[in-house]
């Protein structure tokens, strides 16, 4: 017997007919099974990816029967062949787009790369999608863990290395989340979901497309999109990653807070807040319109360095002084924040505004049921330790 979980469903069909998870039409299927409320013109949809199937209380709550019709579905799919599916696959690249991607890929795998070398990240420029498509089947194909996000046309390297970093990150914004529900609910409706990884579509003001899957994100229940989104950067450079996170917010309608951690090589750690402004809750901010995190903290182990401080600026558009935390500034530390070295210190503690958490529309509605939960708060020192167990000493 299946379980009964559209999403689990879904999964399964994926990997029974060994198609990869962005080629595959699953959306169309998950709409046979349990048709899908559409999401609103404009907003941040996912693409078609196993992991954007609804898990509202509607399809958990699904009988016997239903199960029953889903299995035999998921049968009659299943025995369709696999060339009936050719359509739903990009074209594969030529052999001189596979040699120069290569040759990319190895020397970028090989180049010792240090935290400010942005442009090294650049895959490919002026890309279309049906060429990203093809990128990314290649490299998924070739067994690598790179991973490839399309930005504005172009190609981007978000990570070459191992995802244990990313997972560790996520799983503390998942424990905190789910904390906070059980603290703030007595009952099993959680007012706060998390998701698995999608990919989402977004649009600039130009009308030019990006494909960006986050690490983990957190919606209100019913919600058709996120309402938090969480990214990590490790190999991935600042630039890179500050670029990723302005693109959630300003080229979606809807999407709130963005949560960025960039992890460096020194075992620095920074934390950037990104917020939705109020005068651009359901519209997009235009590329001319300045897009700064409302709060940045150098929460690590070791502190950053100065040139680290000098990138940030740089890249956030924030002054220097806007930093707070545990940083070095012409060979000593700074004088206003001690080292994040143990738990419920004040420069440490982030809080992300209830009414933002619990937003059920682009507009910043929140039910009167929900305008006392408070915010929720969550301590630095604490995802620190989730980051940095598994790194070398």
């Amino acid at each position: 017997m299946f379980n009964k979980d559209p999403t689990v469903i879904i999964l399964k069909l994926h990997f029974s007919l060994g198609l990869k998870k962005e080629y595959l039409k699953i959306m169309e299927i998950s709409n046979i099974l349990s048709p899908a409320t559409p999401p609103t013109k404009g907003g941040a949809t996912a693409t078609s990816t196993p992991s954007t199937a609804s898990s509202s209380a509607s399809d958990r709550s699904k009988g016997p029967e239903d199960t029953e019709e889903i299995e035999r579905r998921l049968h009659s799919l299943e025995t369709i062949p696999l060339s009936d599916f050719d359509s739903t696959r990009p074209k594969s690249l030529s052999p001189s787009d596979c040699e120069v991607l290569e040759s990319k890929l190895r020397s970028l795998e090989t180049l010792n790369h240090t935290d400010s070398e942005a442009d090294s990240t650049i895959l490919w420029e002026d890309c279309t999608q049906e060429m990203y498509d093809q990128i990314f089947d290649y490299i998924e194909s070739s067994g690598r863990r790179t991973r490839v996000d399309y930005i504005g046309g172009r190609v981007i390297i978000s990570e070459l290395g191992p995802a244990i970093y990313h997972e560790n990150a996520a799983a503390f914004f998942t424990t905190e989340v789910g904390c906070y529900n059980k603290r703030k609910s007595d009952d099993s409706s959680f007012p706060l979901t998390s998701s698995l990884s999608a990919t989402y579509e977004l649009s600039d003001d130009n009308g030019k497309k990006s494909l960006v899957m986050p690490d983990a994100q957190f919606r209100f229940i019913d919600r058709h999109c996120p309402n938090v989104i969480v990214e990590v950067g490790n190999t991935q450079t600042l630039p890179s990653l500050c670029e990723k996170a302005e693109s959630y917010i300003r080229q979606s309608t809807n999407i709130m807070l963005v949560c960025a951690v960039k992890i460096y090589r020194n075992r620095a750690l920074l934390f950037l807040l990104y917020q939705r402004p109020p005068e651009y809750f359901g519209m997009r901010i235009p590329s001319n319109v300045p897009l700064t995190p409302i709060l940045a903290i150098s929460f690590g182990p070791v502190a950053m360095t100065a040139e680290q401080i000098e990138e940030f600026a740089m890249s956030t558009g924030m002054p220097r002084d806007g930093l707070r935390g545990f940083y070095d500034v012409h060979e000593r530390f700074s004088i206003h924040d001690l080292p994040c070295a143990g738990r419920n210190q004040a420069p440490y503690m982030v809080r992300l505004p209830h009414y933002l958490l619990f937003s059920k529309d682009d507009f910043g509605t929140v039910d009167r049921e929900y305008s006392a939960y408070g915010d929720l708060e969550f301590d630095l020192f604490q995802l620190q330790g989730s980051i940095i167990r598994d790194m070398p000493k």
